[in-house]
């Protein structure tokens, strides 16, 4: 909890001061995403982890590249659906 609006900004500062590292973790999640999406292909709650990463992570950097690669996660983890709407993990 921030007591004060100048602790507030500072906690803001910090976070921003953090964005090149993010941005190059986001580089490395993207260059890996095919090795990502076939480790988490049997478990749809991964997969849908990877994509609210990607998802929120491109919308902070305003990367389009990561919003594209979370839809591609999404997609895949719906795939997984059966028809009366569960999903089961495999493994």
């Amino acid at each position: 909890v921030w007591r004060d609006a100048s602790s507030l900004a500072a906690a803001r500062d910090s976070v921003q001061a953090l964005r090149p590292q993010v941005a190059r973790a986001l580089d490395w999640m993207l260059a890996r995403e095919d090795l990502l999406r076939a480790y988490d292909a049997a478990a749809p709650n991964r997969l849908l982890f990877d994509a609210q990463a990607l998802a929120t992570v491109g919308r902070w950097l305003g990367r389009e590249d990561a919003l594209e690669a979370a839809r591609r996660f999404v997609r895949a983890a719906l795939a997984l659906q059966r028809a009366d709407g569960v999903f089961t993990e495999q493994g």
